[in-house]
């Protein structure tokens, strides 16, 4: 017997069930409890991209008025990873860390998790992917899997890229979940690479093999050029060598406060308090200087009133979130003074990289 679904364009209405569908088939089809249990922070990882920016790429398996799948896609994977990282991922992680996320173990374990796959993705060889610049999500409920809704969501899809004559579409698919690799072969996609990826796990982390599937639709027709110019250098790896250069920033300008202080107090007599109001600038000033001539790379002398005035900004809500953090973490949850300060320092730290890429020394 075949169920009367209906598919249809994603509204706005549909965005809270889009992510319960999400959440609740996270892994494998199962819960996303077993990976990390903060709800509201994968949901964004998952959907938000596709609901608040590329909303006519997604559709919806609708069953007598209520919402049983959906399939969201990018047809620009480049622009989806661009707005990922500058928009969604940052906004996602400040919201689920003033929602306490630092005071959960999971939490600590999913970062070496991320850490560990940063690492991994940077020395990943897999063989191009430029004809198939589309990628895409879909998901079903459990009670409508193998009754042809999957199969209607991805057909509707790939008329759509068709019309906008994108040459290919890829897909990762977990190598441990048979059903979903057969669901992709059936629809005339074909594994193209592989690649391992660390995920937590109850207790613990697991190494995972991922398929990238991907099927050509527009064989003759060459991916449309990028329209602002960023190469997959800076897309993708050019974010983690930028972080790089700004802890190398960071120790300098730790080493020039510290330095001067000693000098002022121990060497010239001064009194700490205005020692440190002598040092404590000078520090910012060699960090705001080296990390717009050389981490950022804006080395033009327009703007740089206004660069100023946005790094003391950031300067001072990073000194402010720190001081919260150290209070909440000492004060209420009773941790230790190291244990209060580091964690609060690398949140800072994050919070300071962040501000100062996309804002103060943005393009």
């Amino acid at each position: 017997m075949t169920i009367p679904v209906a598919i249809r364009p994603y509204r706005p209405a549909d965005r809270a069930v889009v992510r319960q569908i999400a959440c609740d088939t996270a892994d494998r089809g199962q819960p996303v409890e077993s990976l990390y249990s903060d709800r509201e922070l994968i949901a964004d990882l998952v959907t938000r991209y596709y609901t608040d920016f590329e909303p006519e790429s997604s559709w919806v398996a609708e069953i007598d008025g209520h919402v049983v799948g959906y399939l969201t896609a990018a047809l620009d994977s480049h622009r989806h990873h661009r707005i990922m990282v500058r928009r969604v991922a940052p906004s996602a992680i400040a919201r689920s860390i003033l929602h306490g996320a630092l005071g959960r173990r999971e939490t600590w374990r999913m970062l070496a998790v991320l850490r560990h796959n940063l690492r991994r993705y940077a020395r990943r060889r897999h063989a191009s992917l430029d004809g198939f610049p589309a990628h895409l999500h879909i998901n079903l409920l459990p009670g409508f899997r193998g009754q042809h809704v999957g199969e209607r969501l991805m057909q509707t899809f790939l008329t759509r890229l068709e019309e906008h004559h994108v040459p290919g579409v890829q897909a990762a698919v977990r190598a441990d979940n048979p059903a979903g690799c057969a669901f992709f072969a059936r629809m005339g996609f074909q594994p193209v690479a592989e690649y391992e990826a660390t995920l937590p796990s109850r207790g613990g982390v697991q190494d995972v093999l991922t398929l990238l599937y991907g099927r050509s639709c527009n064989p003759s027709r060459q991916p449309p050029p990028r329209s602002d110019g960023i190469s997959d250098r800076t897309t993708d790896l050019g974010l983690l060598h930028t972080l790089r250069r700004y802890l190398t920033v960071g120790i300098g300008s730790a080493t020039t406060d510290l330095g001067l202080y000693a000098i002022l107090t121990h060497g010239a007599g001064f009194d700490p308090v205005i020692a440190n109001l002598i040092s404590r600038p000078c520090g910012g000033l060699f960090s705001f200087t080296v990390n717009k001539v050389w981490t950022f790379k804006r080395r033009e002398l327009r703007g740089t009133s206004a660069q100023l005035f946005r790094f003391c900004v950031v300067w001072l809500a990073a000194y402010v979130l720190s001081e919260s953090l150290v209070w909440l973490l000492s004060r209420q949850w009773h941790w230790g003074p190291l244990h209060a300060k580091i964690p609060a320092e690398i949140v800072t730290g994050i919070f300071s990289f962040l501000c100062l890429r996309f804002w103060t020394f943005r393009q």
